[in-house]
């Protein structure tokens, strides 16, 4: 399994979810890969420099132009292509990655690739802010992502229990609200 987290998060301060689902699977012998785009968007497109990657990730919150971002999604694309794994999983942390995951998701949804996508965090239950006018403004994350389609399976809350699930072939139901014990 690969985990992406996609922009925007703060380098700083980057997001625990994932690699405490890593942590997990690890301890049960499976194997999970974390790519943090945020890193590939600091070196490939900013050349290490912070000022432009802030300025850059503003985009994602709707106050800026990226002209590359489709080069960008290319990238992670090719990146992910030259990987074996059965799921990719997409962290949606907060609504500060809603428009990364959603263009993301819809730029590979016709693109050939031989994974499910599961998509997970606690910003899948959270109500967009920005970029999703079309959609009824109670509508939750999940729900316009599973409205076109651009996932195979969600994990609601916690994924401490589901991911192993996932990982072991017992988790068959696409949508799995996980509930701690």
């Amino acid at each position: 399994m690969i985990l992406l987290t996609l922009p925007y998060s703060e380098l700083e301060v980057p997001p625990c979810g994932p690699a405490v689902l890593k942590g997990i699977a690890q301890d049960s012998g499976y194997n999970i890969q974390v790519i943090d785009t945020n890193i590939m968007l600091l070196r490939n497109f900013c050349n290490n420099d912070m000022d432009q990657y802030n300025r850059i990730s503003d985009y994602w919150l709707g106050l800026n132009k990226f002209p590359e971002v489709n080069v960008f999604y290319q990238n992670i694309y090719q990146e992910l292509c030259k990987q074996n794994f059965k799921y990719l999983g997409i962290s949606v942390f907060s609504v500060y990655t809603h428009m990364a995951a959603y263009e993301f998701l819809n730029y590979i949804k016709d693109l050939p690739h031989n994974w499910e996508i599961v998509v997970g965090g606690k910003g899948l239950t959270t109500s967009p802010f920005e970029g999703f006018a079309e959609y009824d403004r109670g509508m939750l994350f999940w729900q316009i992502l599973q409205a076109e389609n651009l996932y195979d399976k969600v994990i609601l809350g916690d994924a401490e229990d589901a991911i192993i699930d996932l990982l072991s072939g017992n988790y068959t139901d696409p949508f799995v609200k996980n509930t701690p014990k």
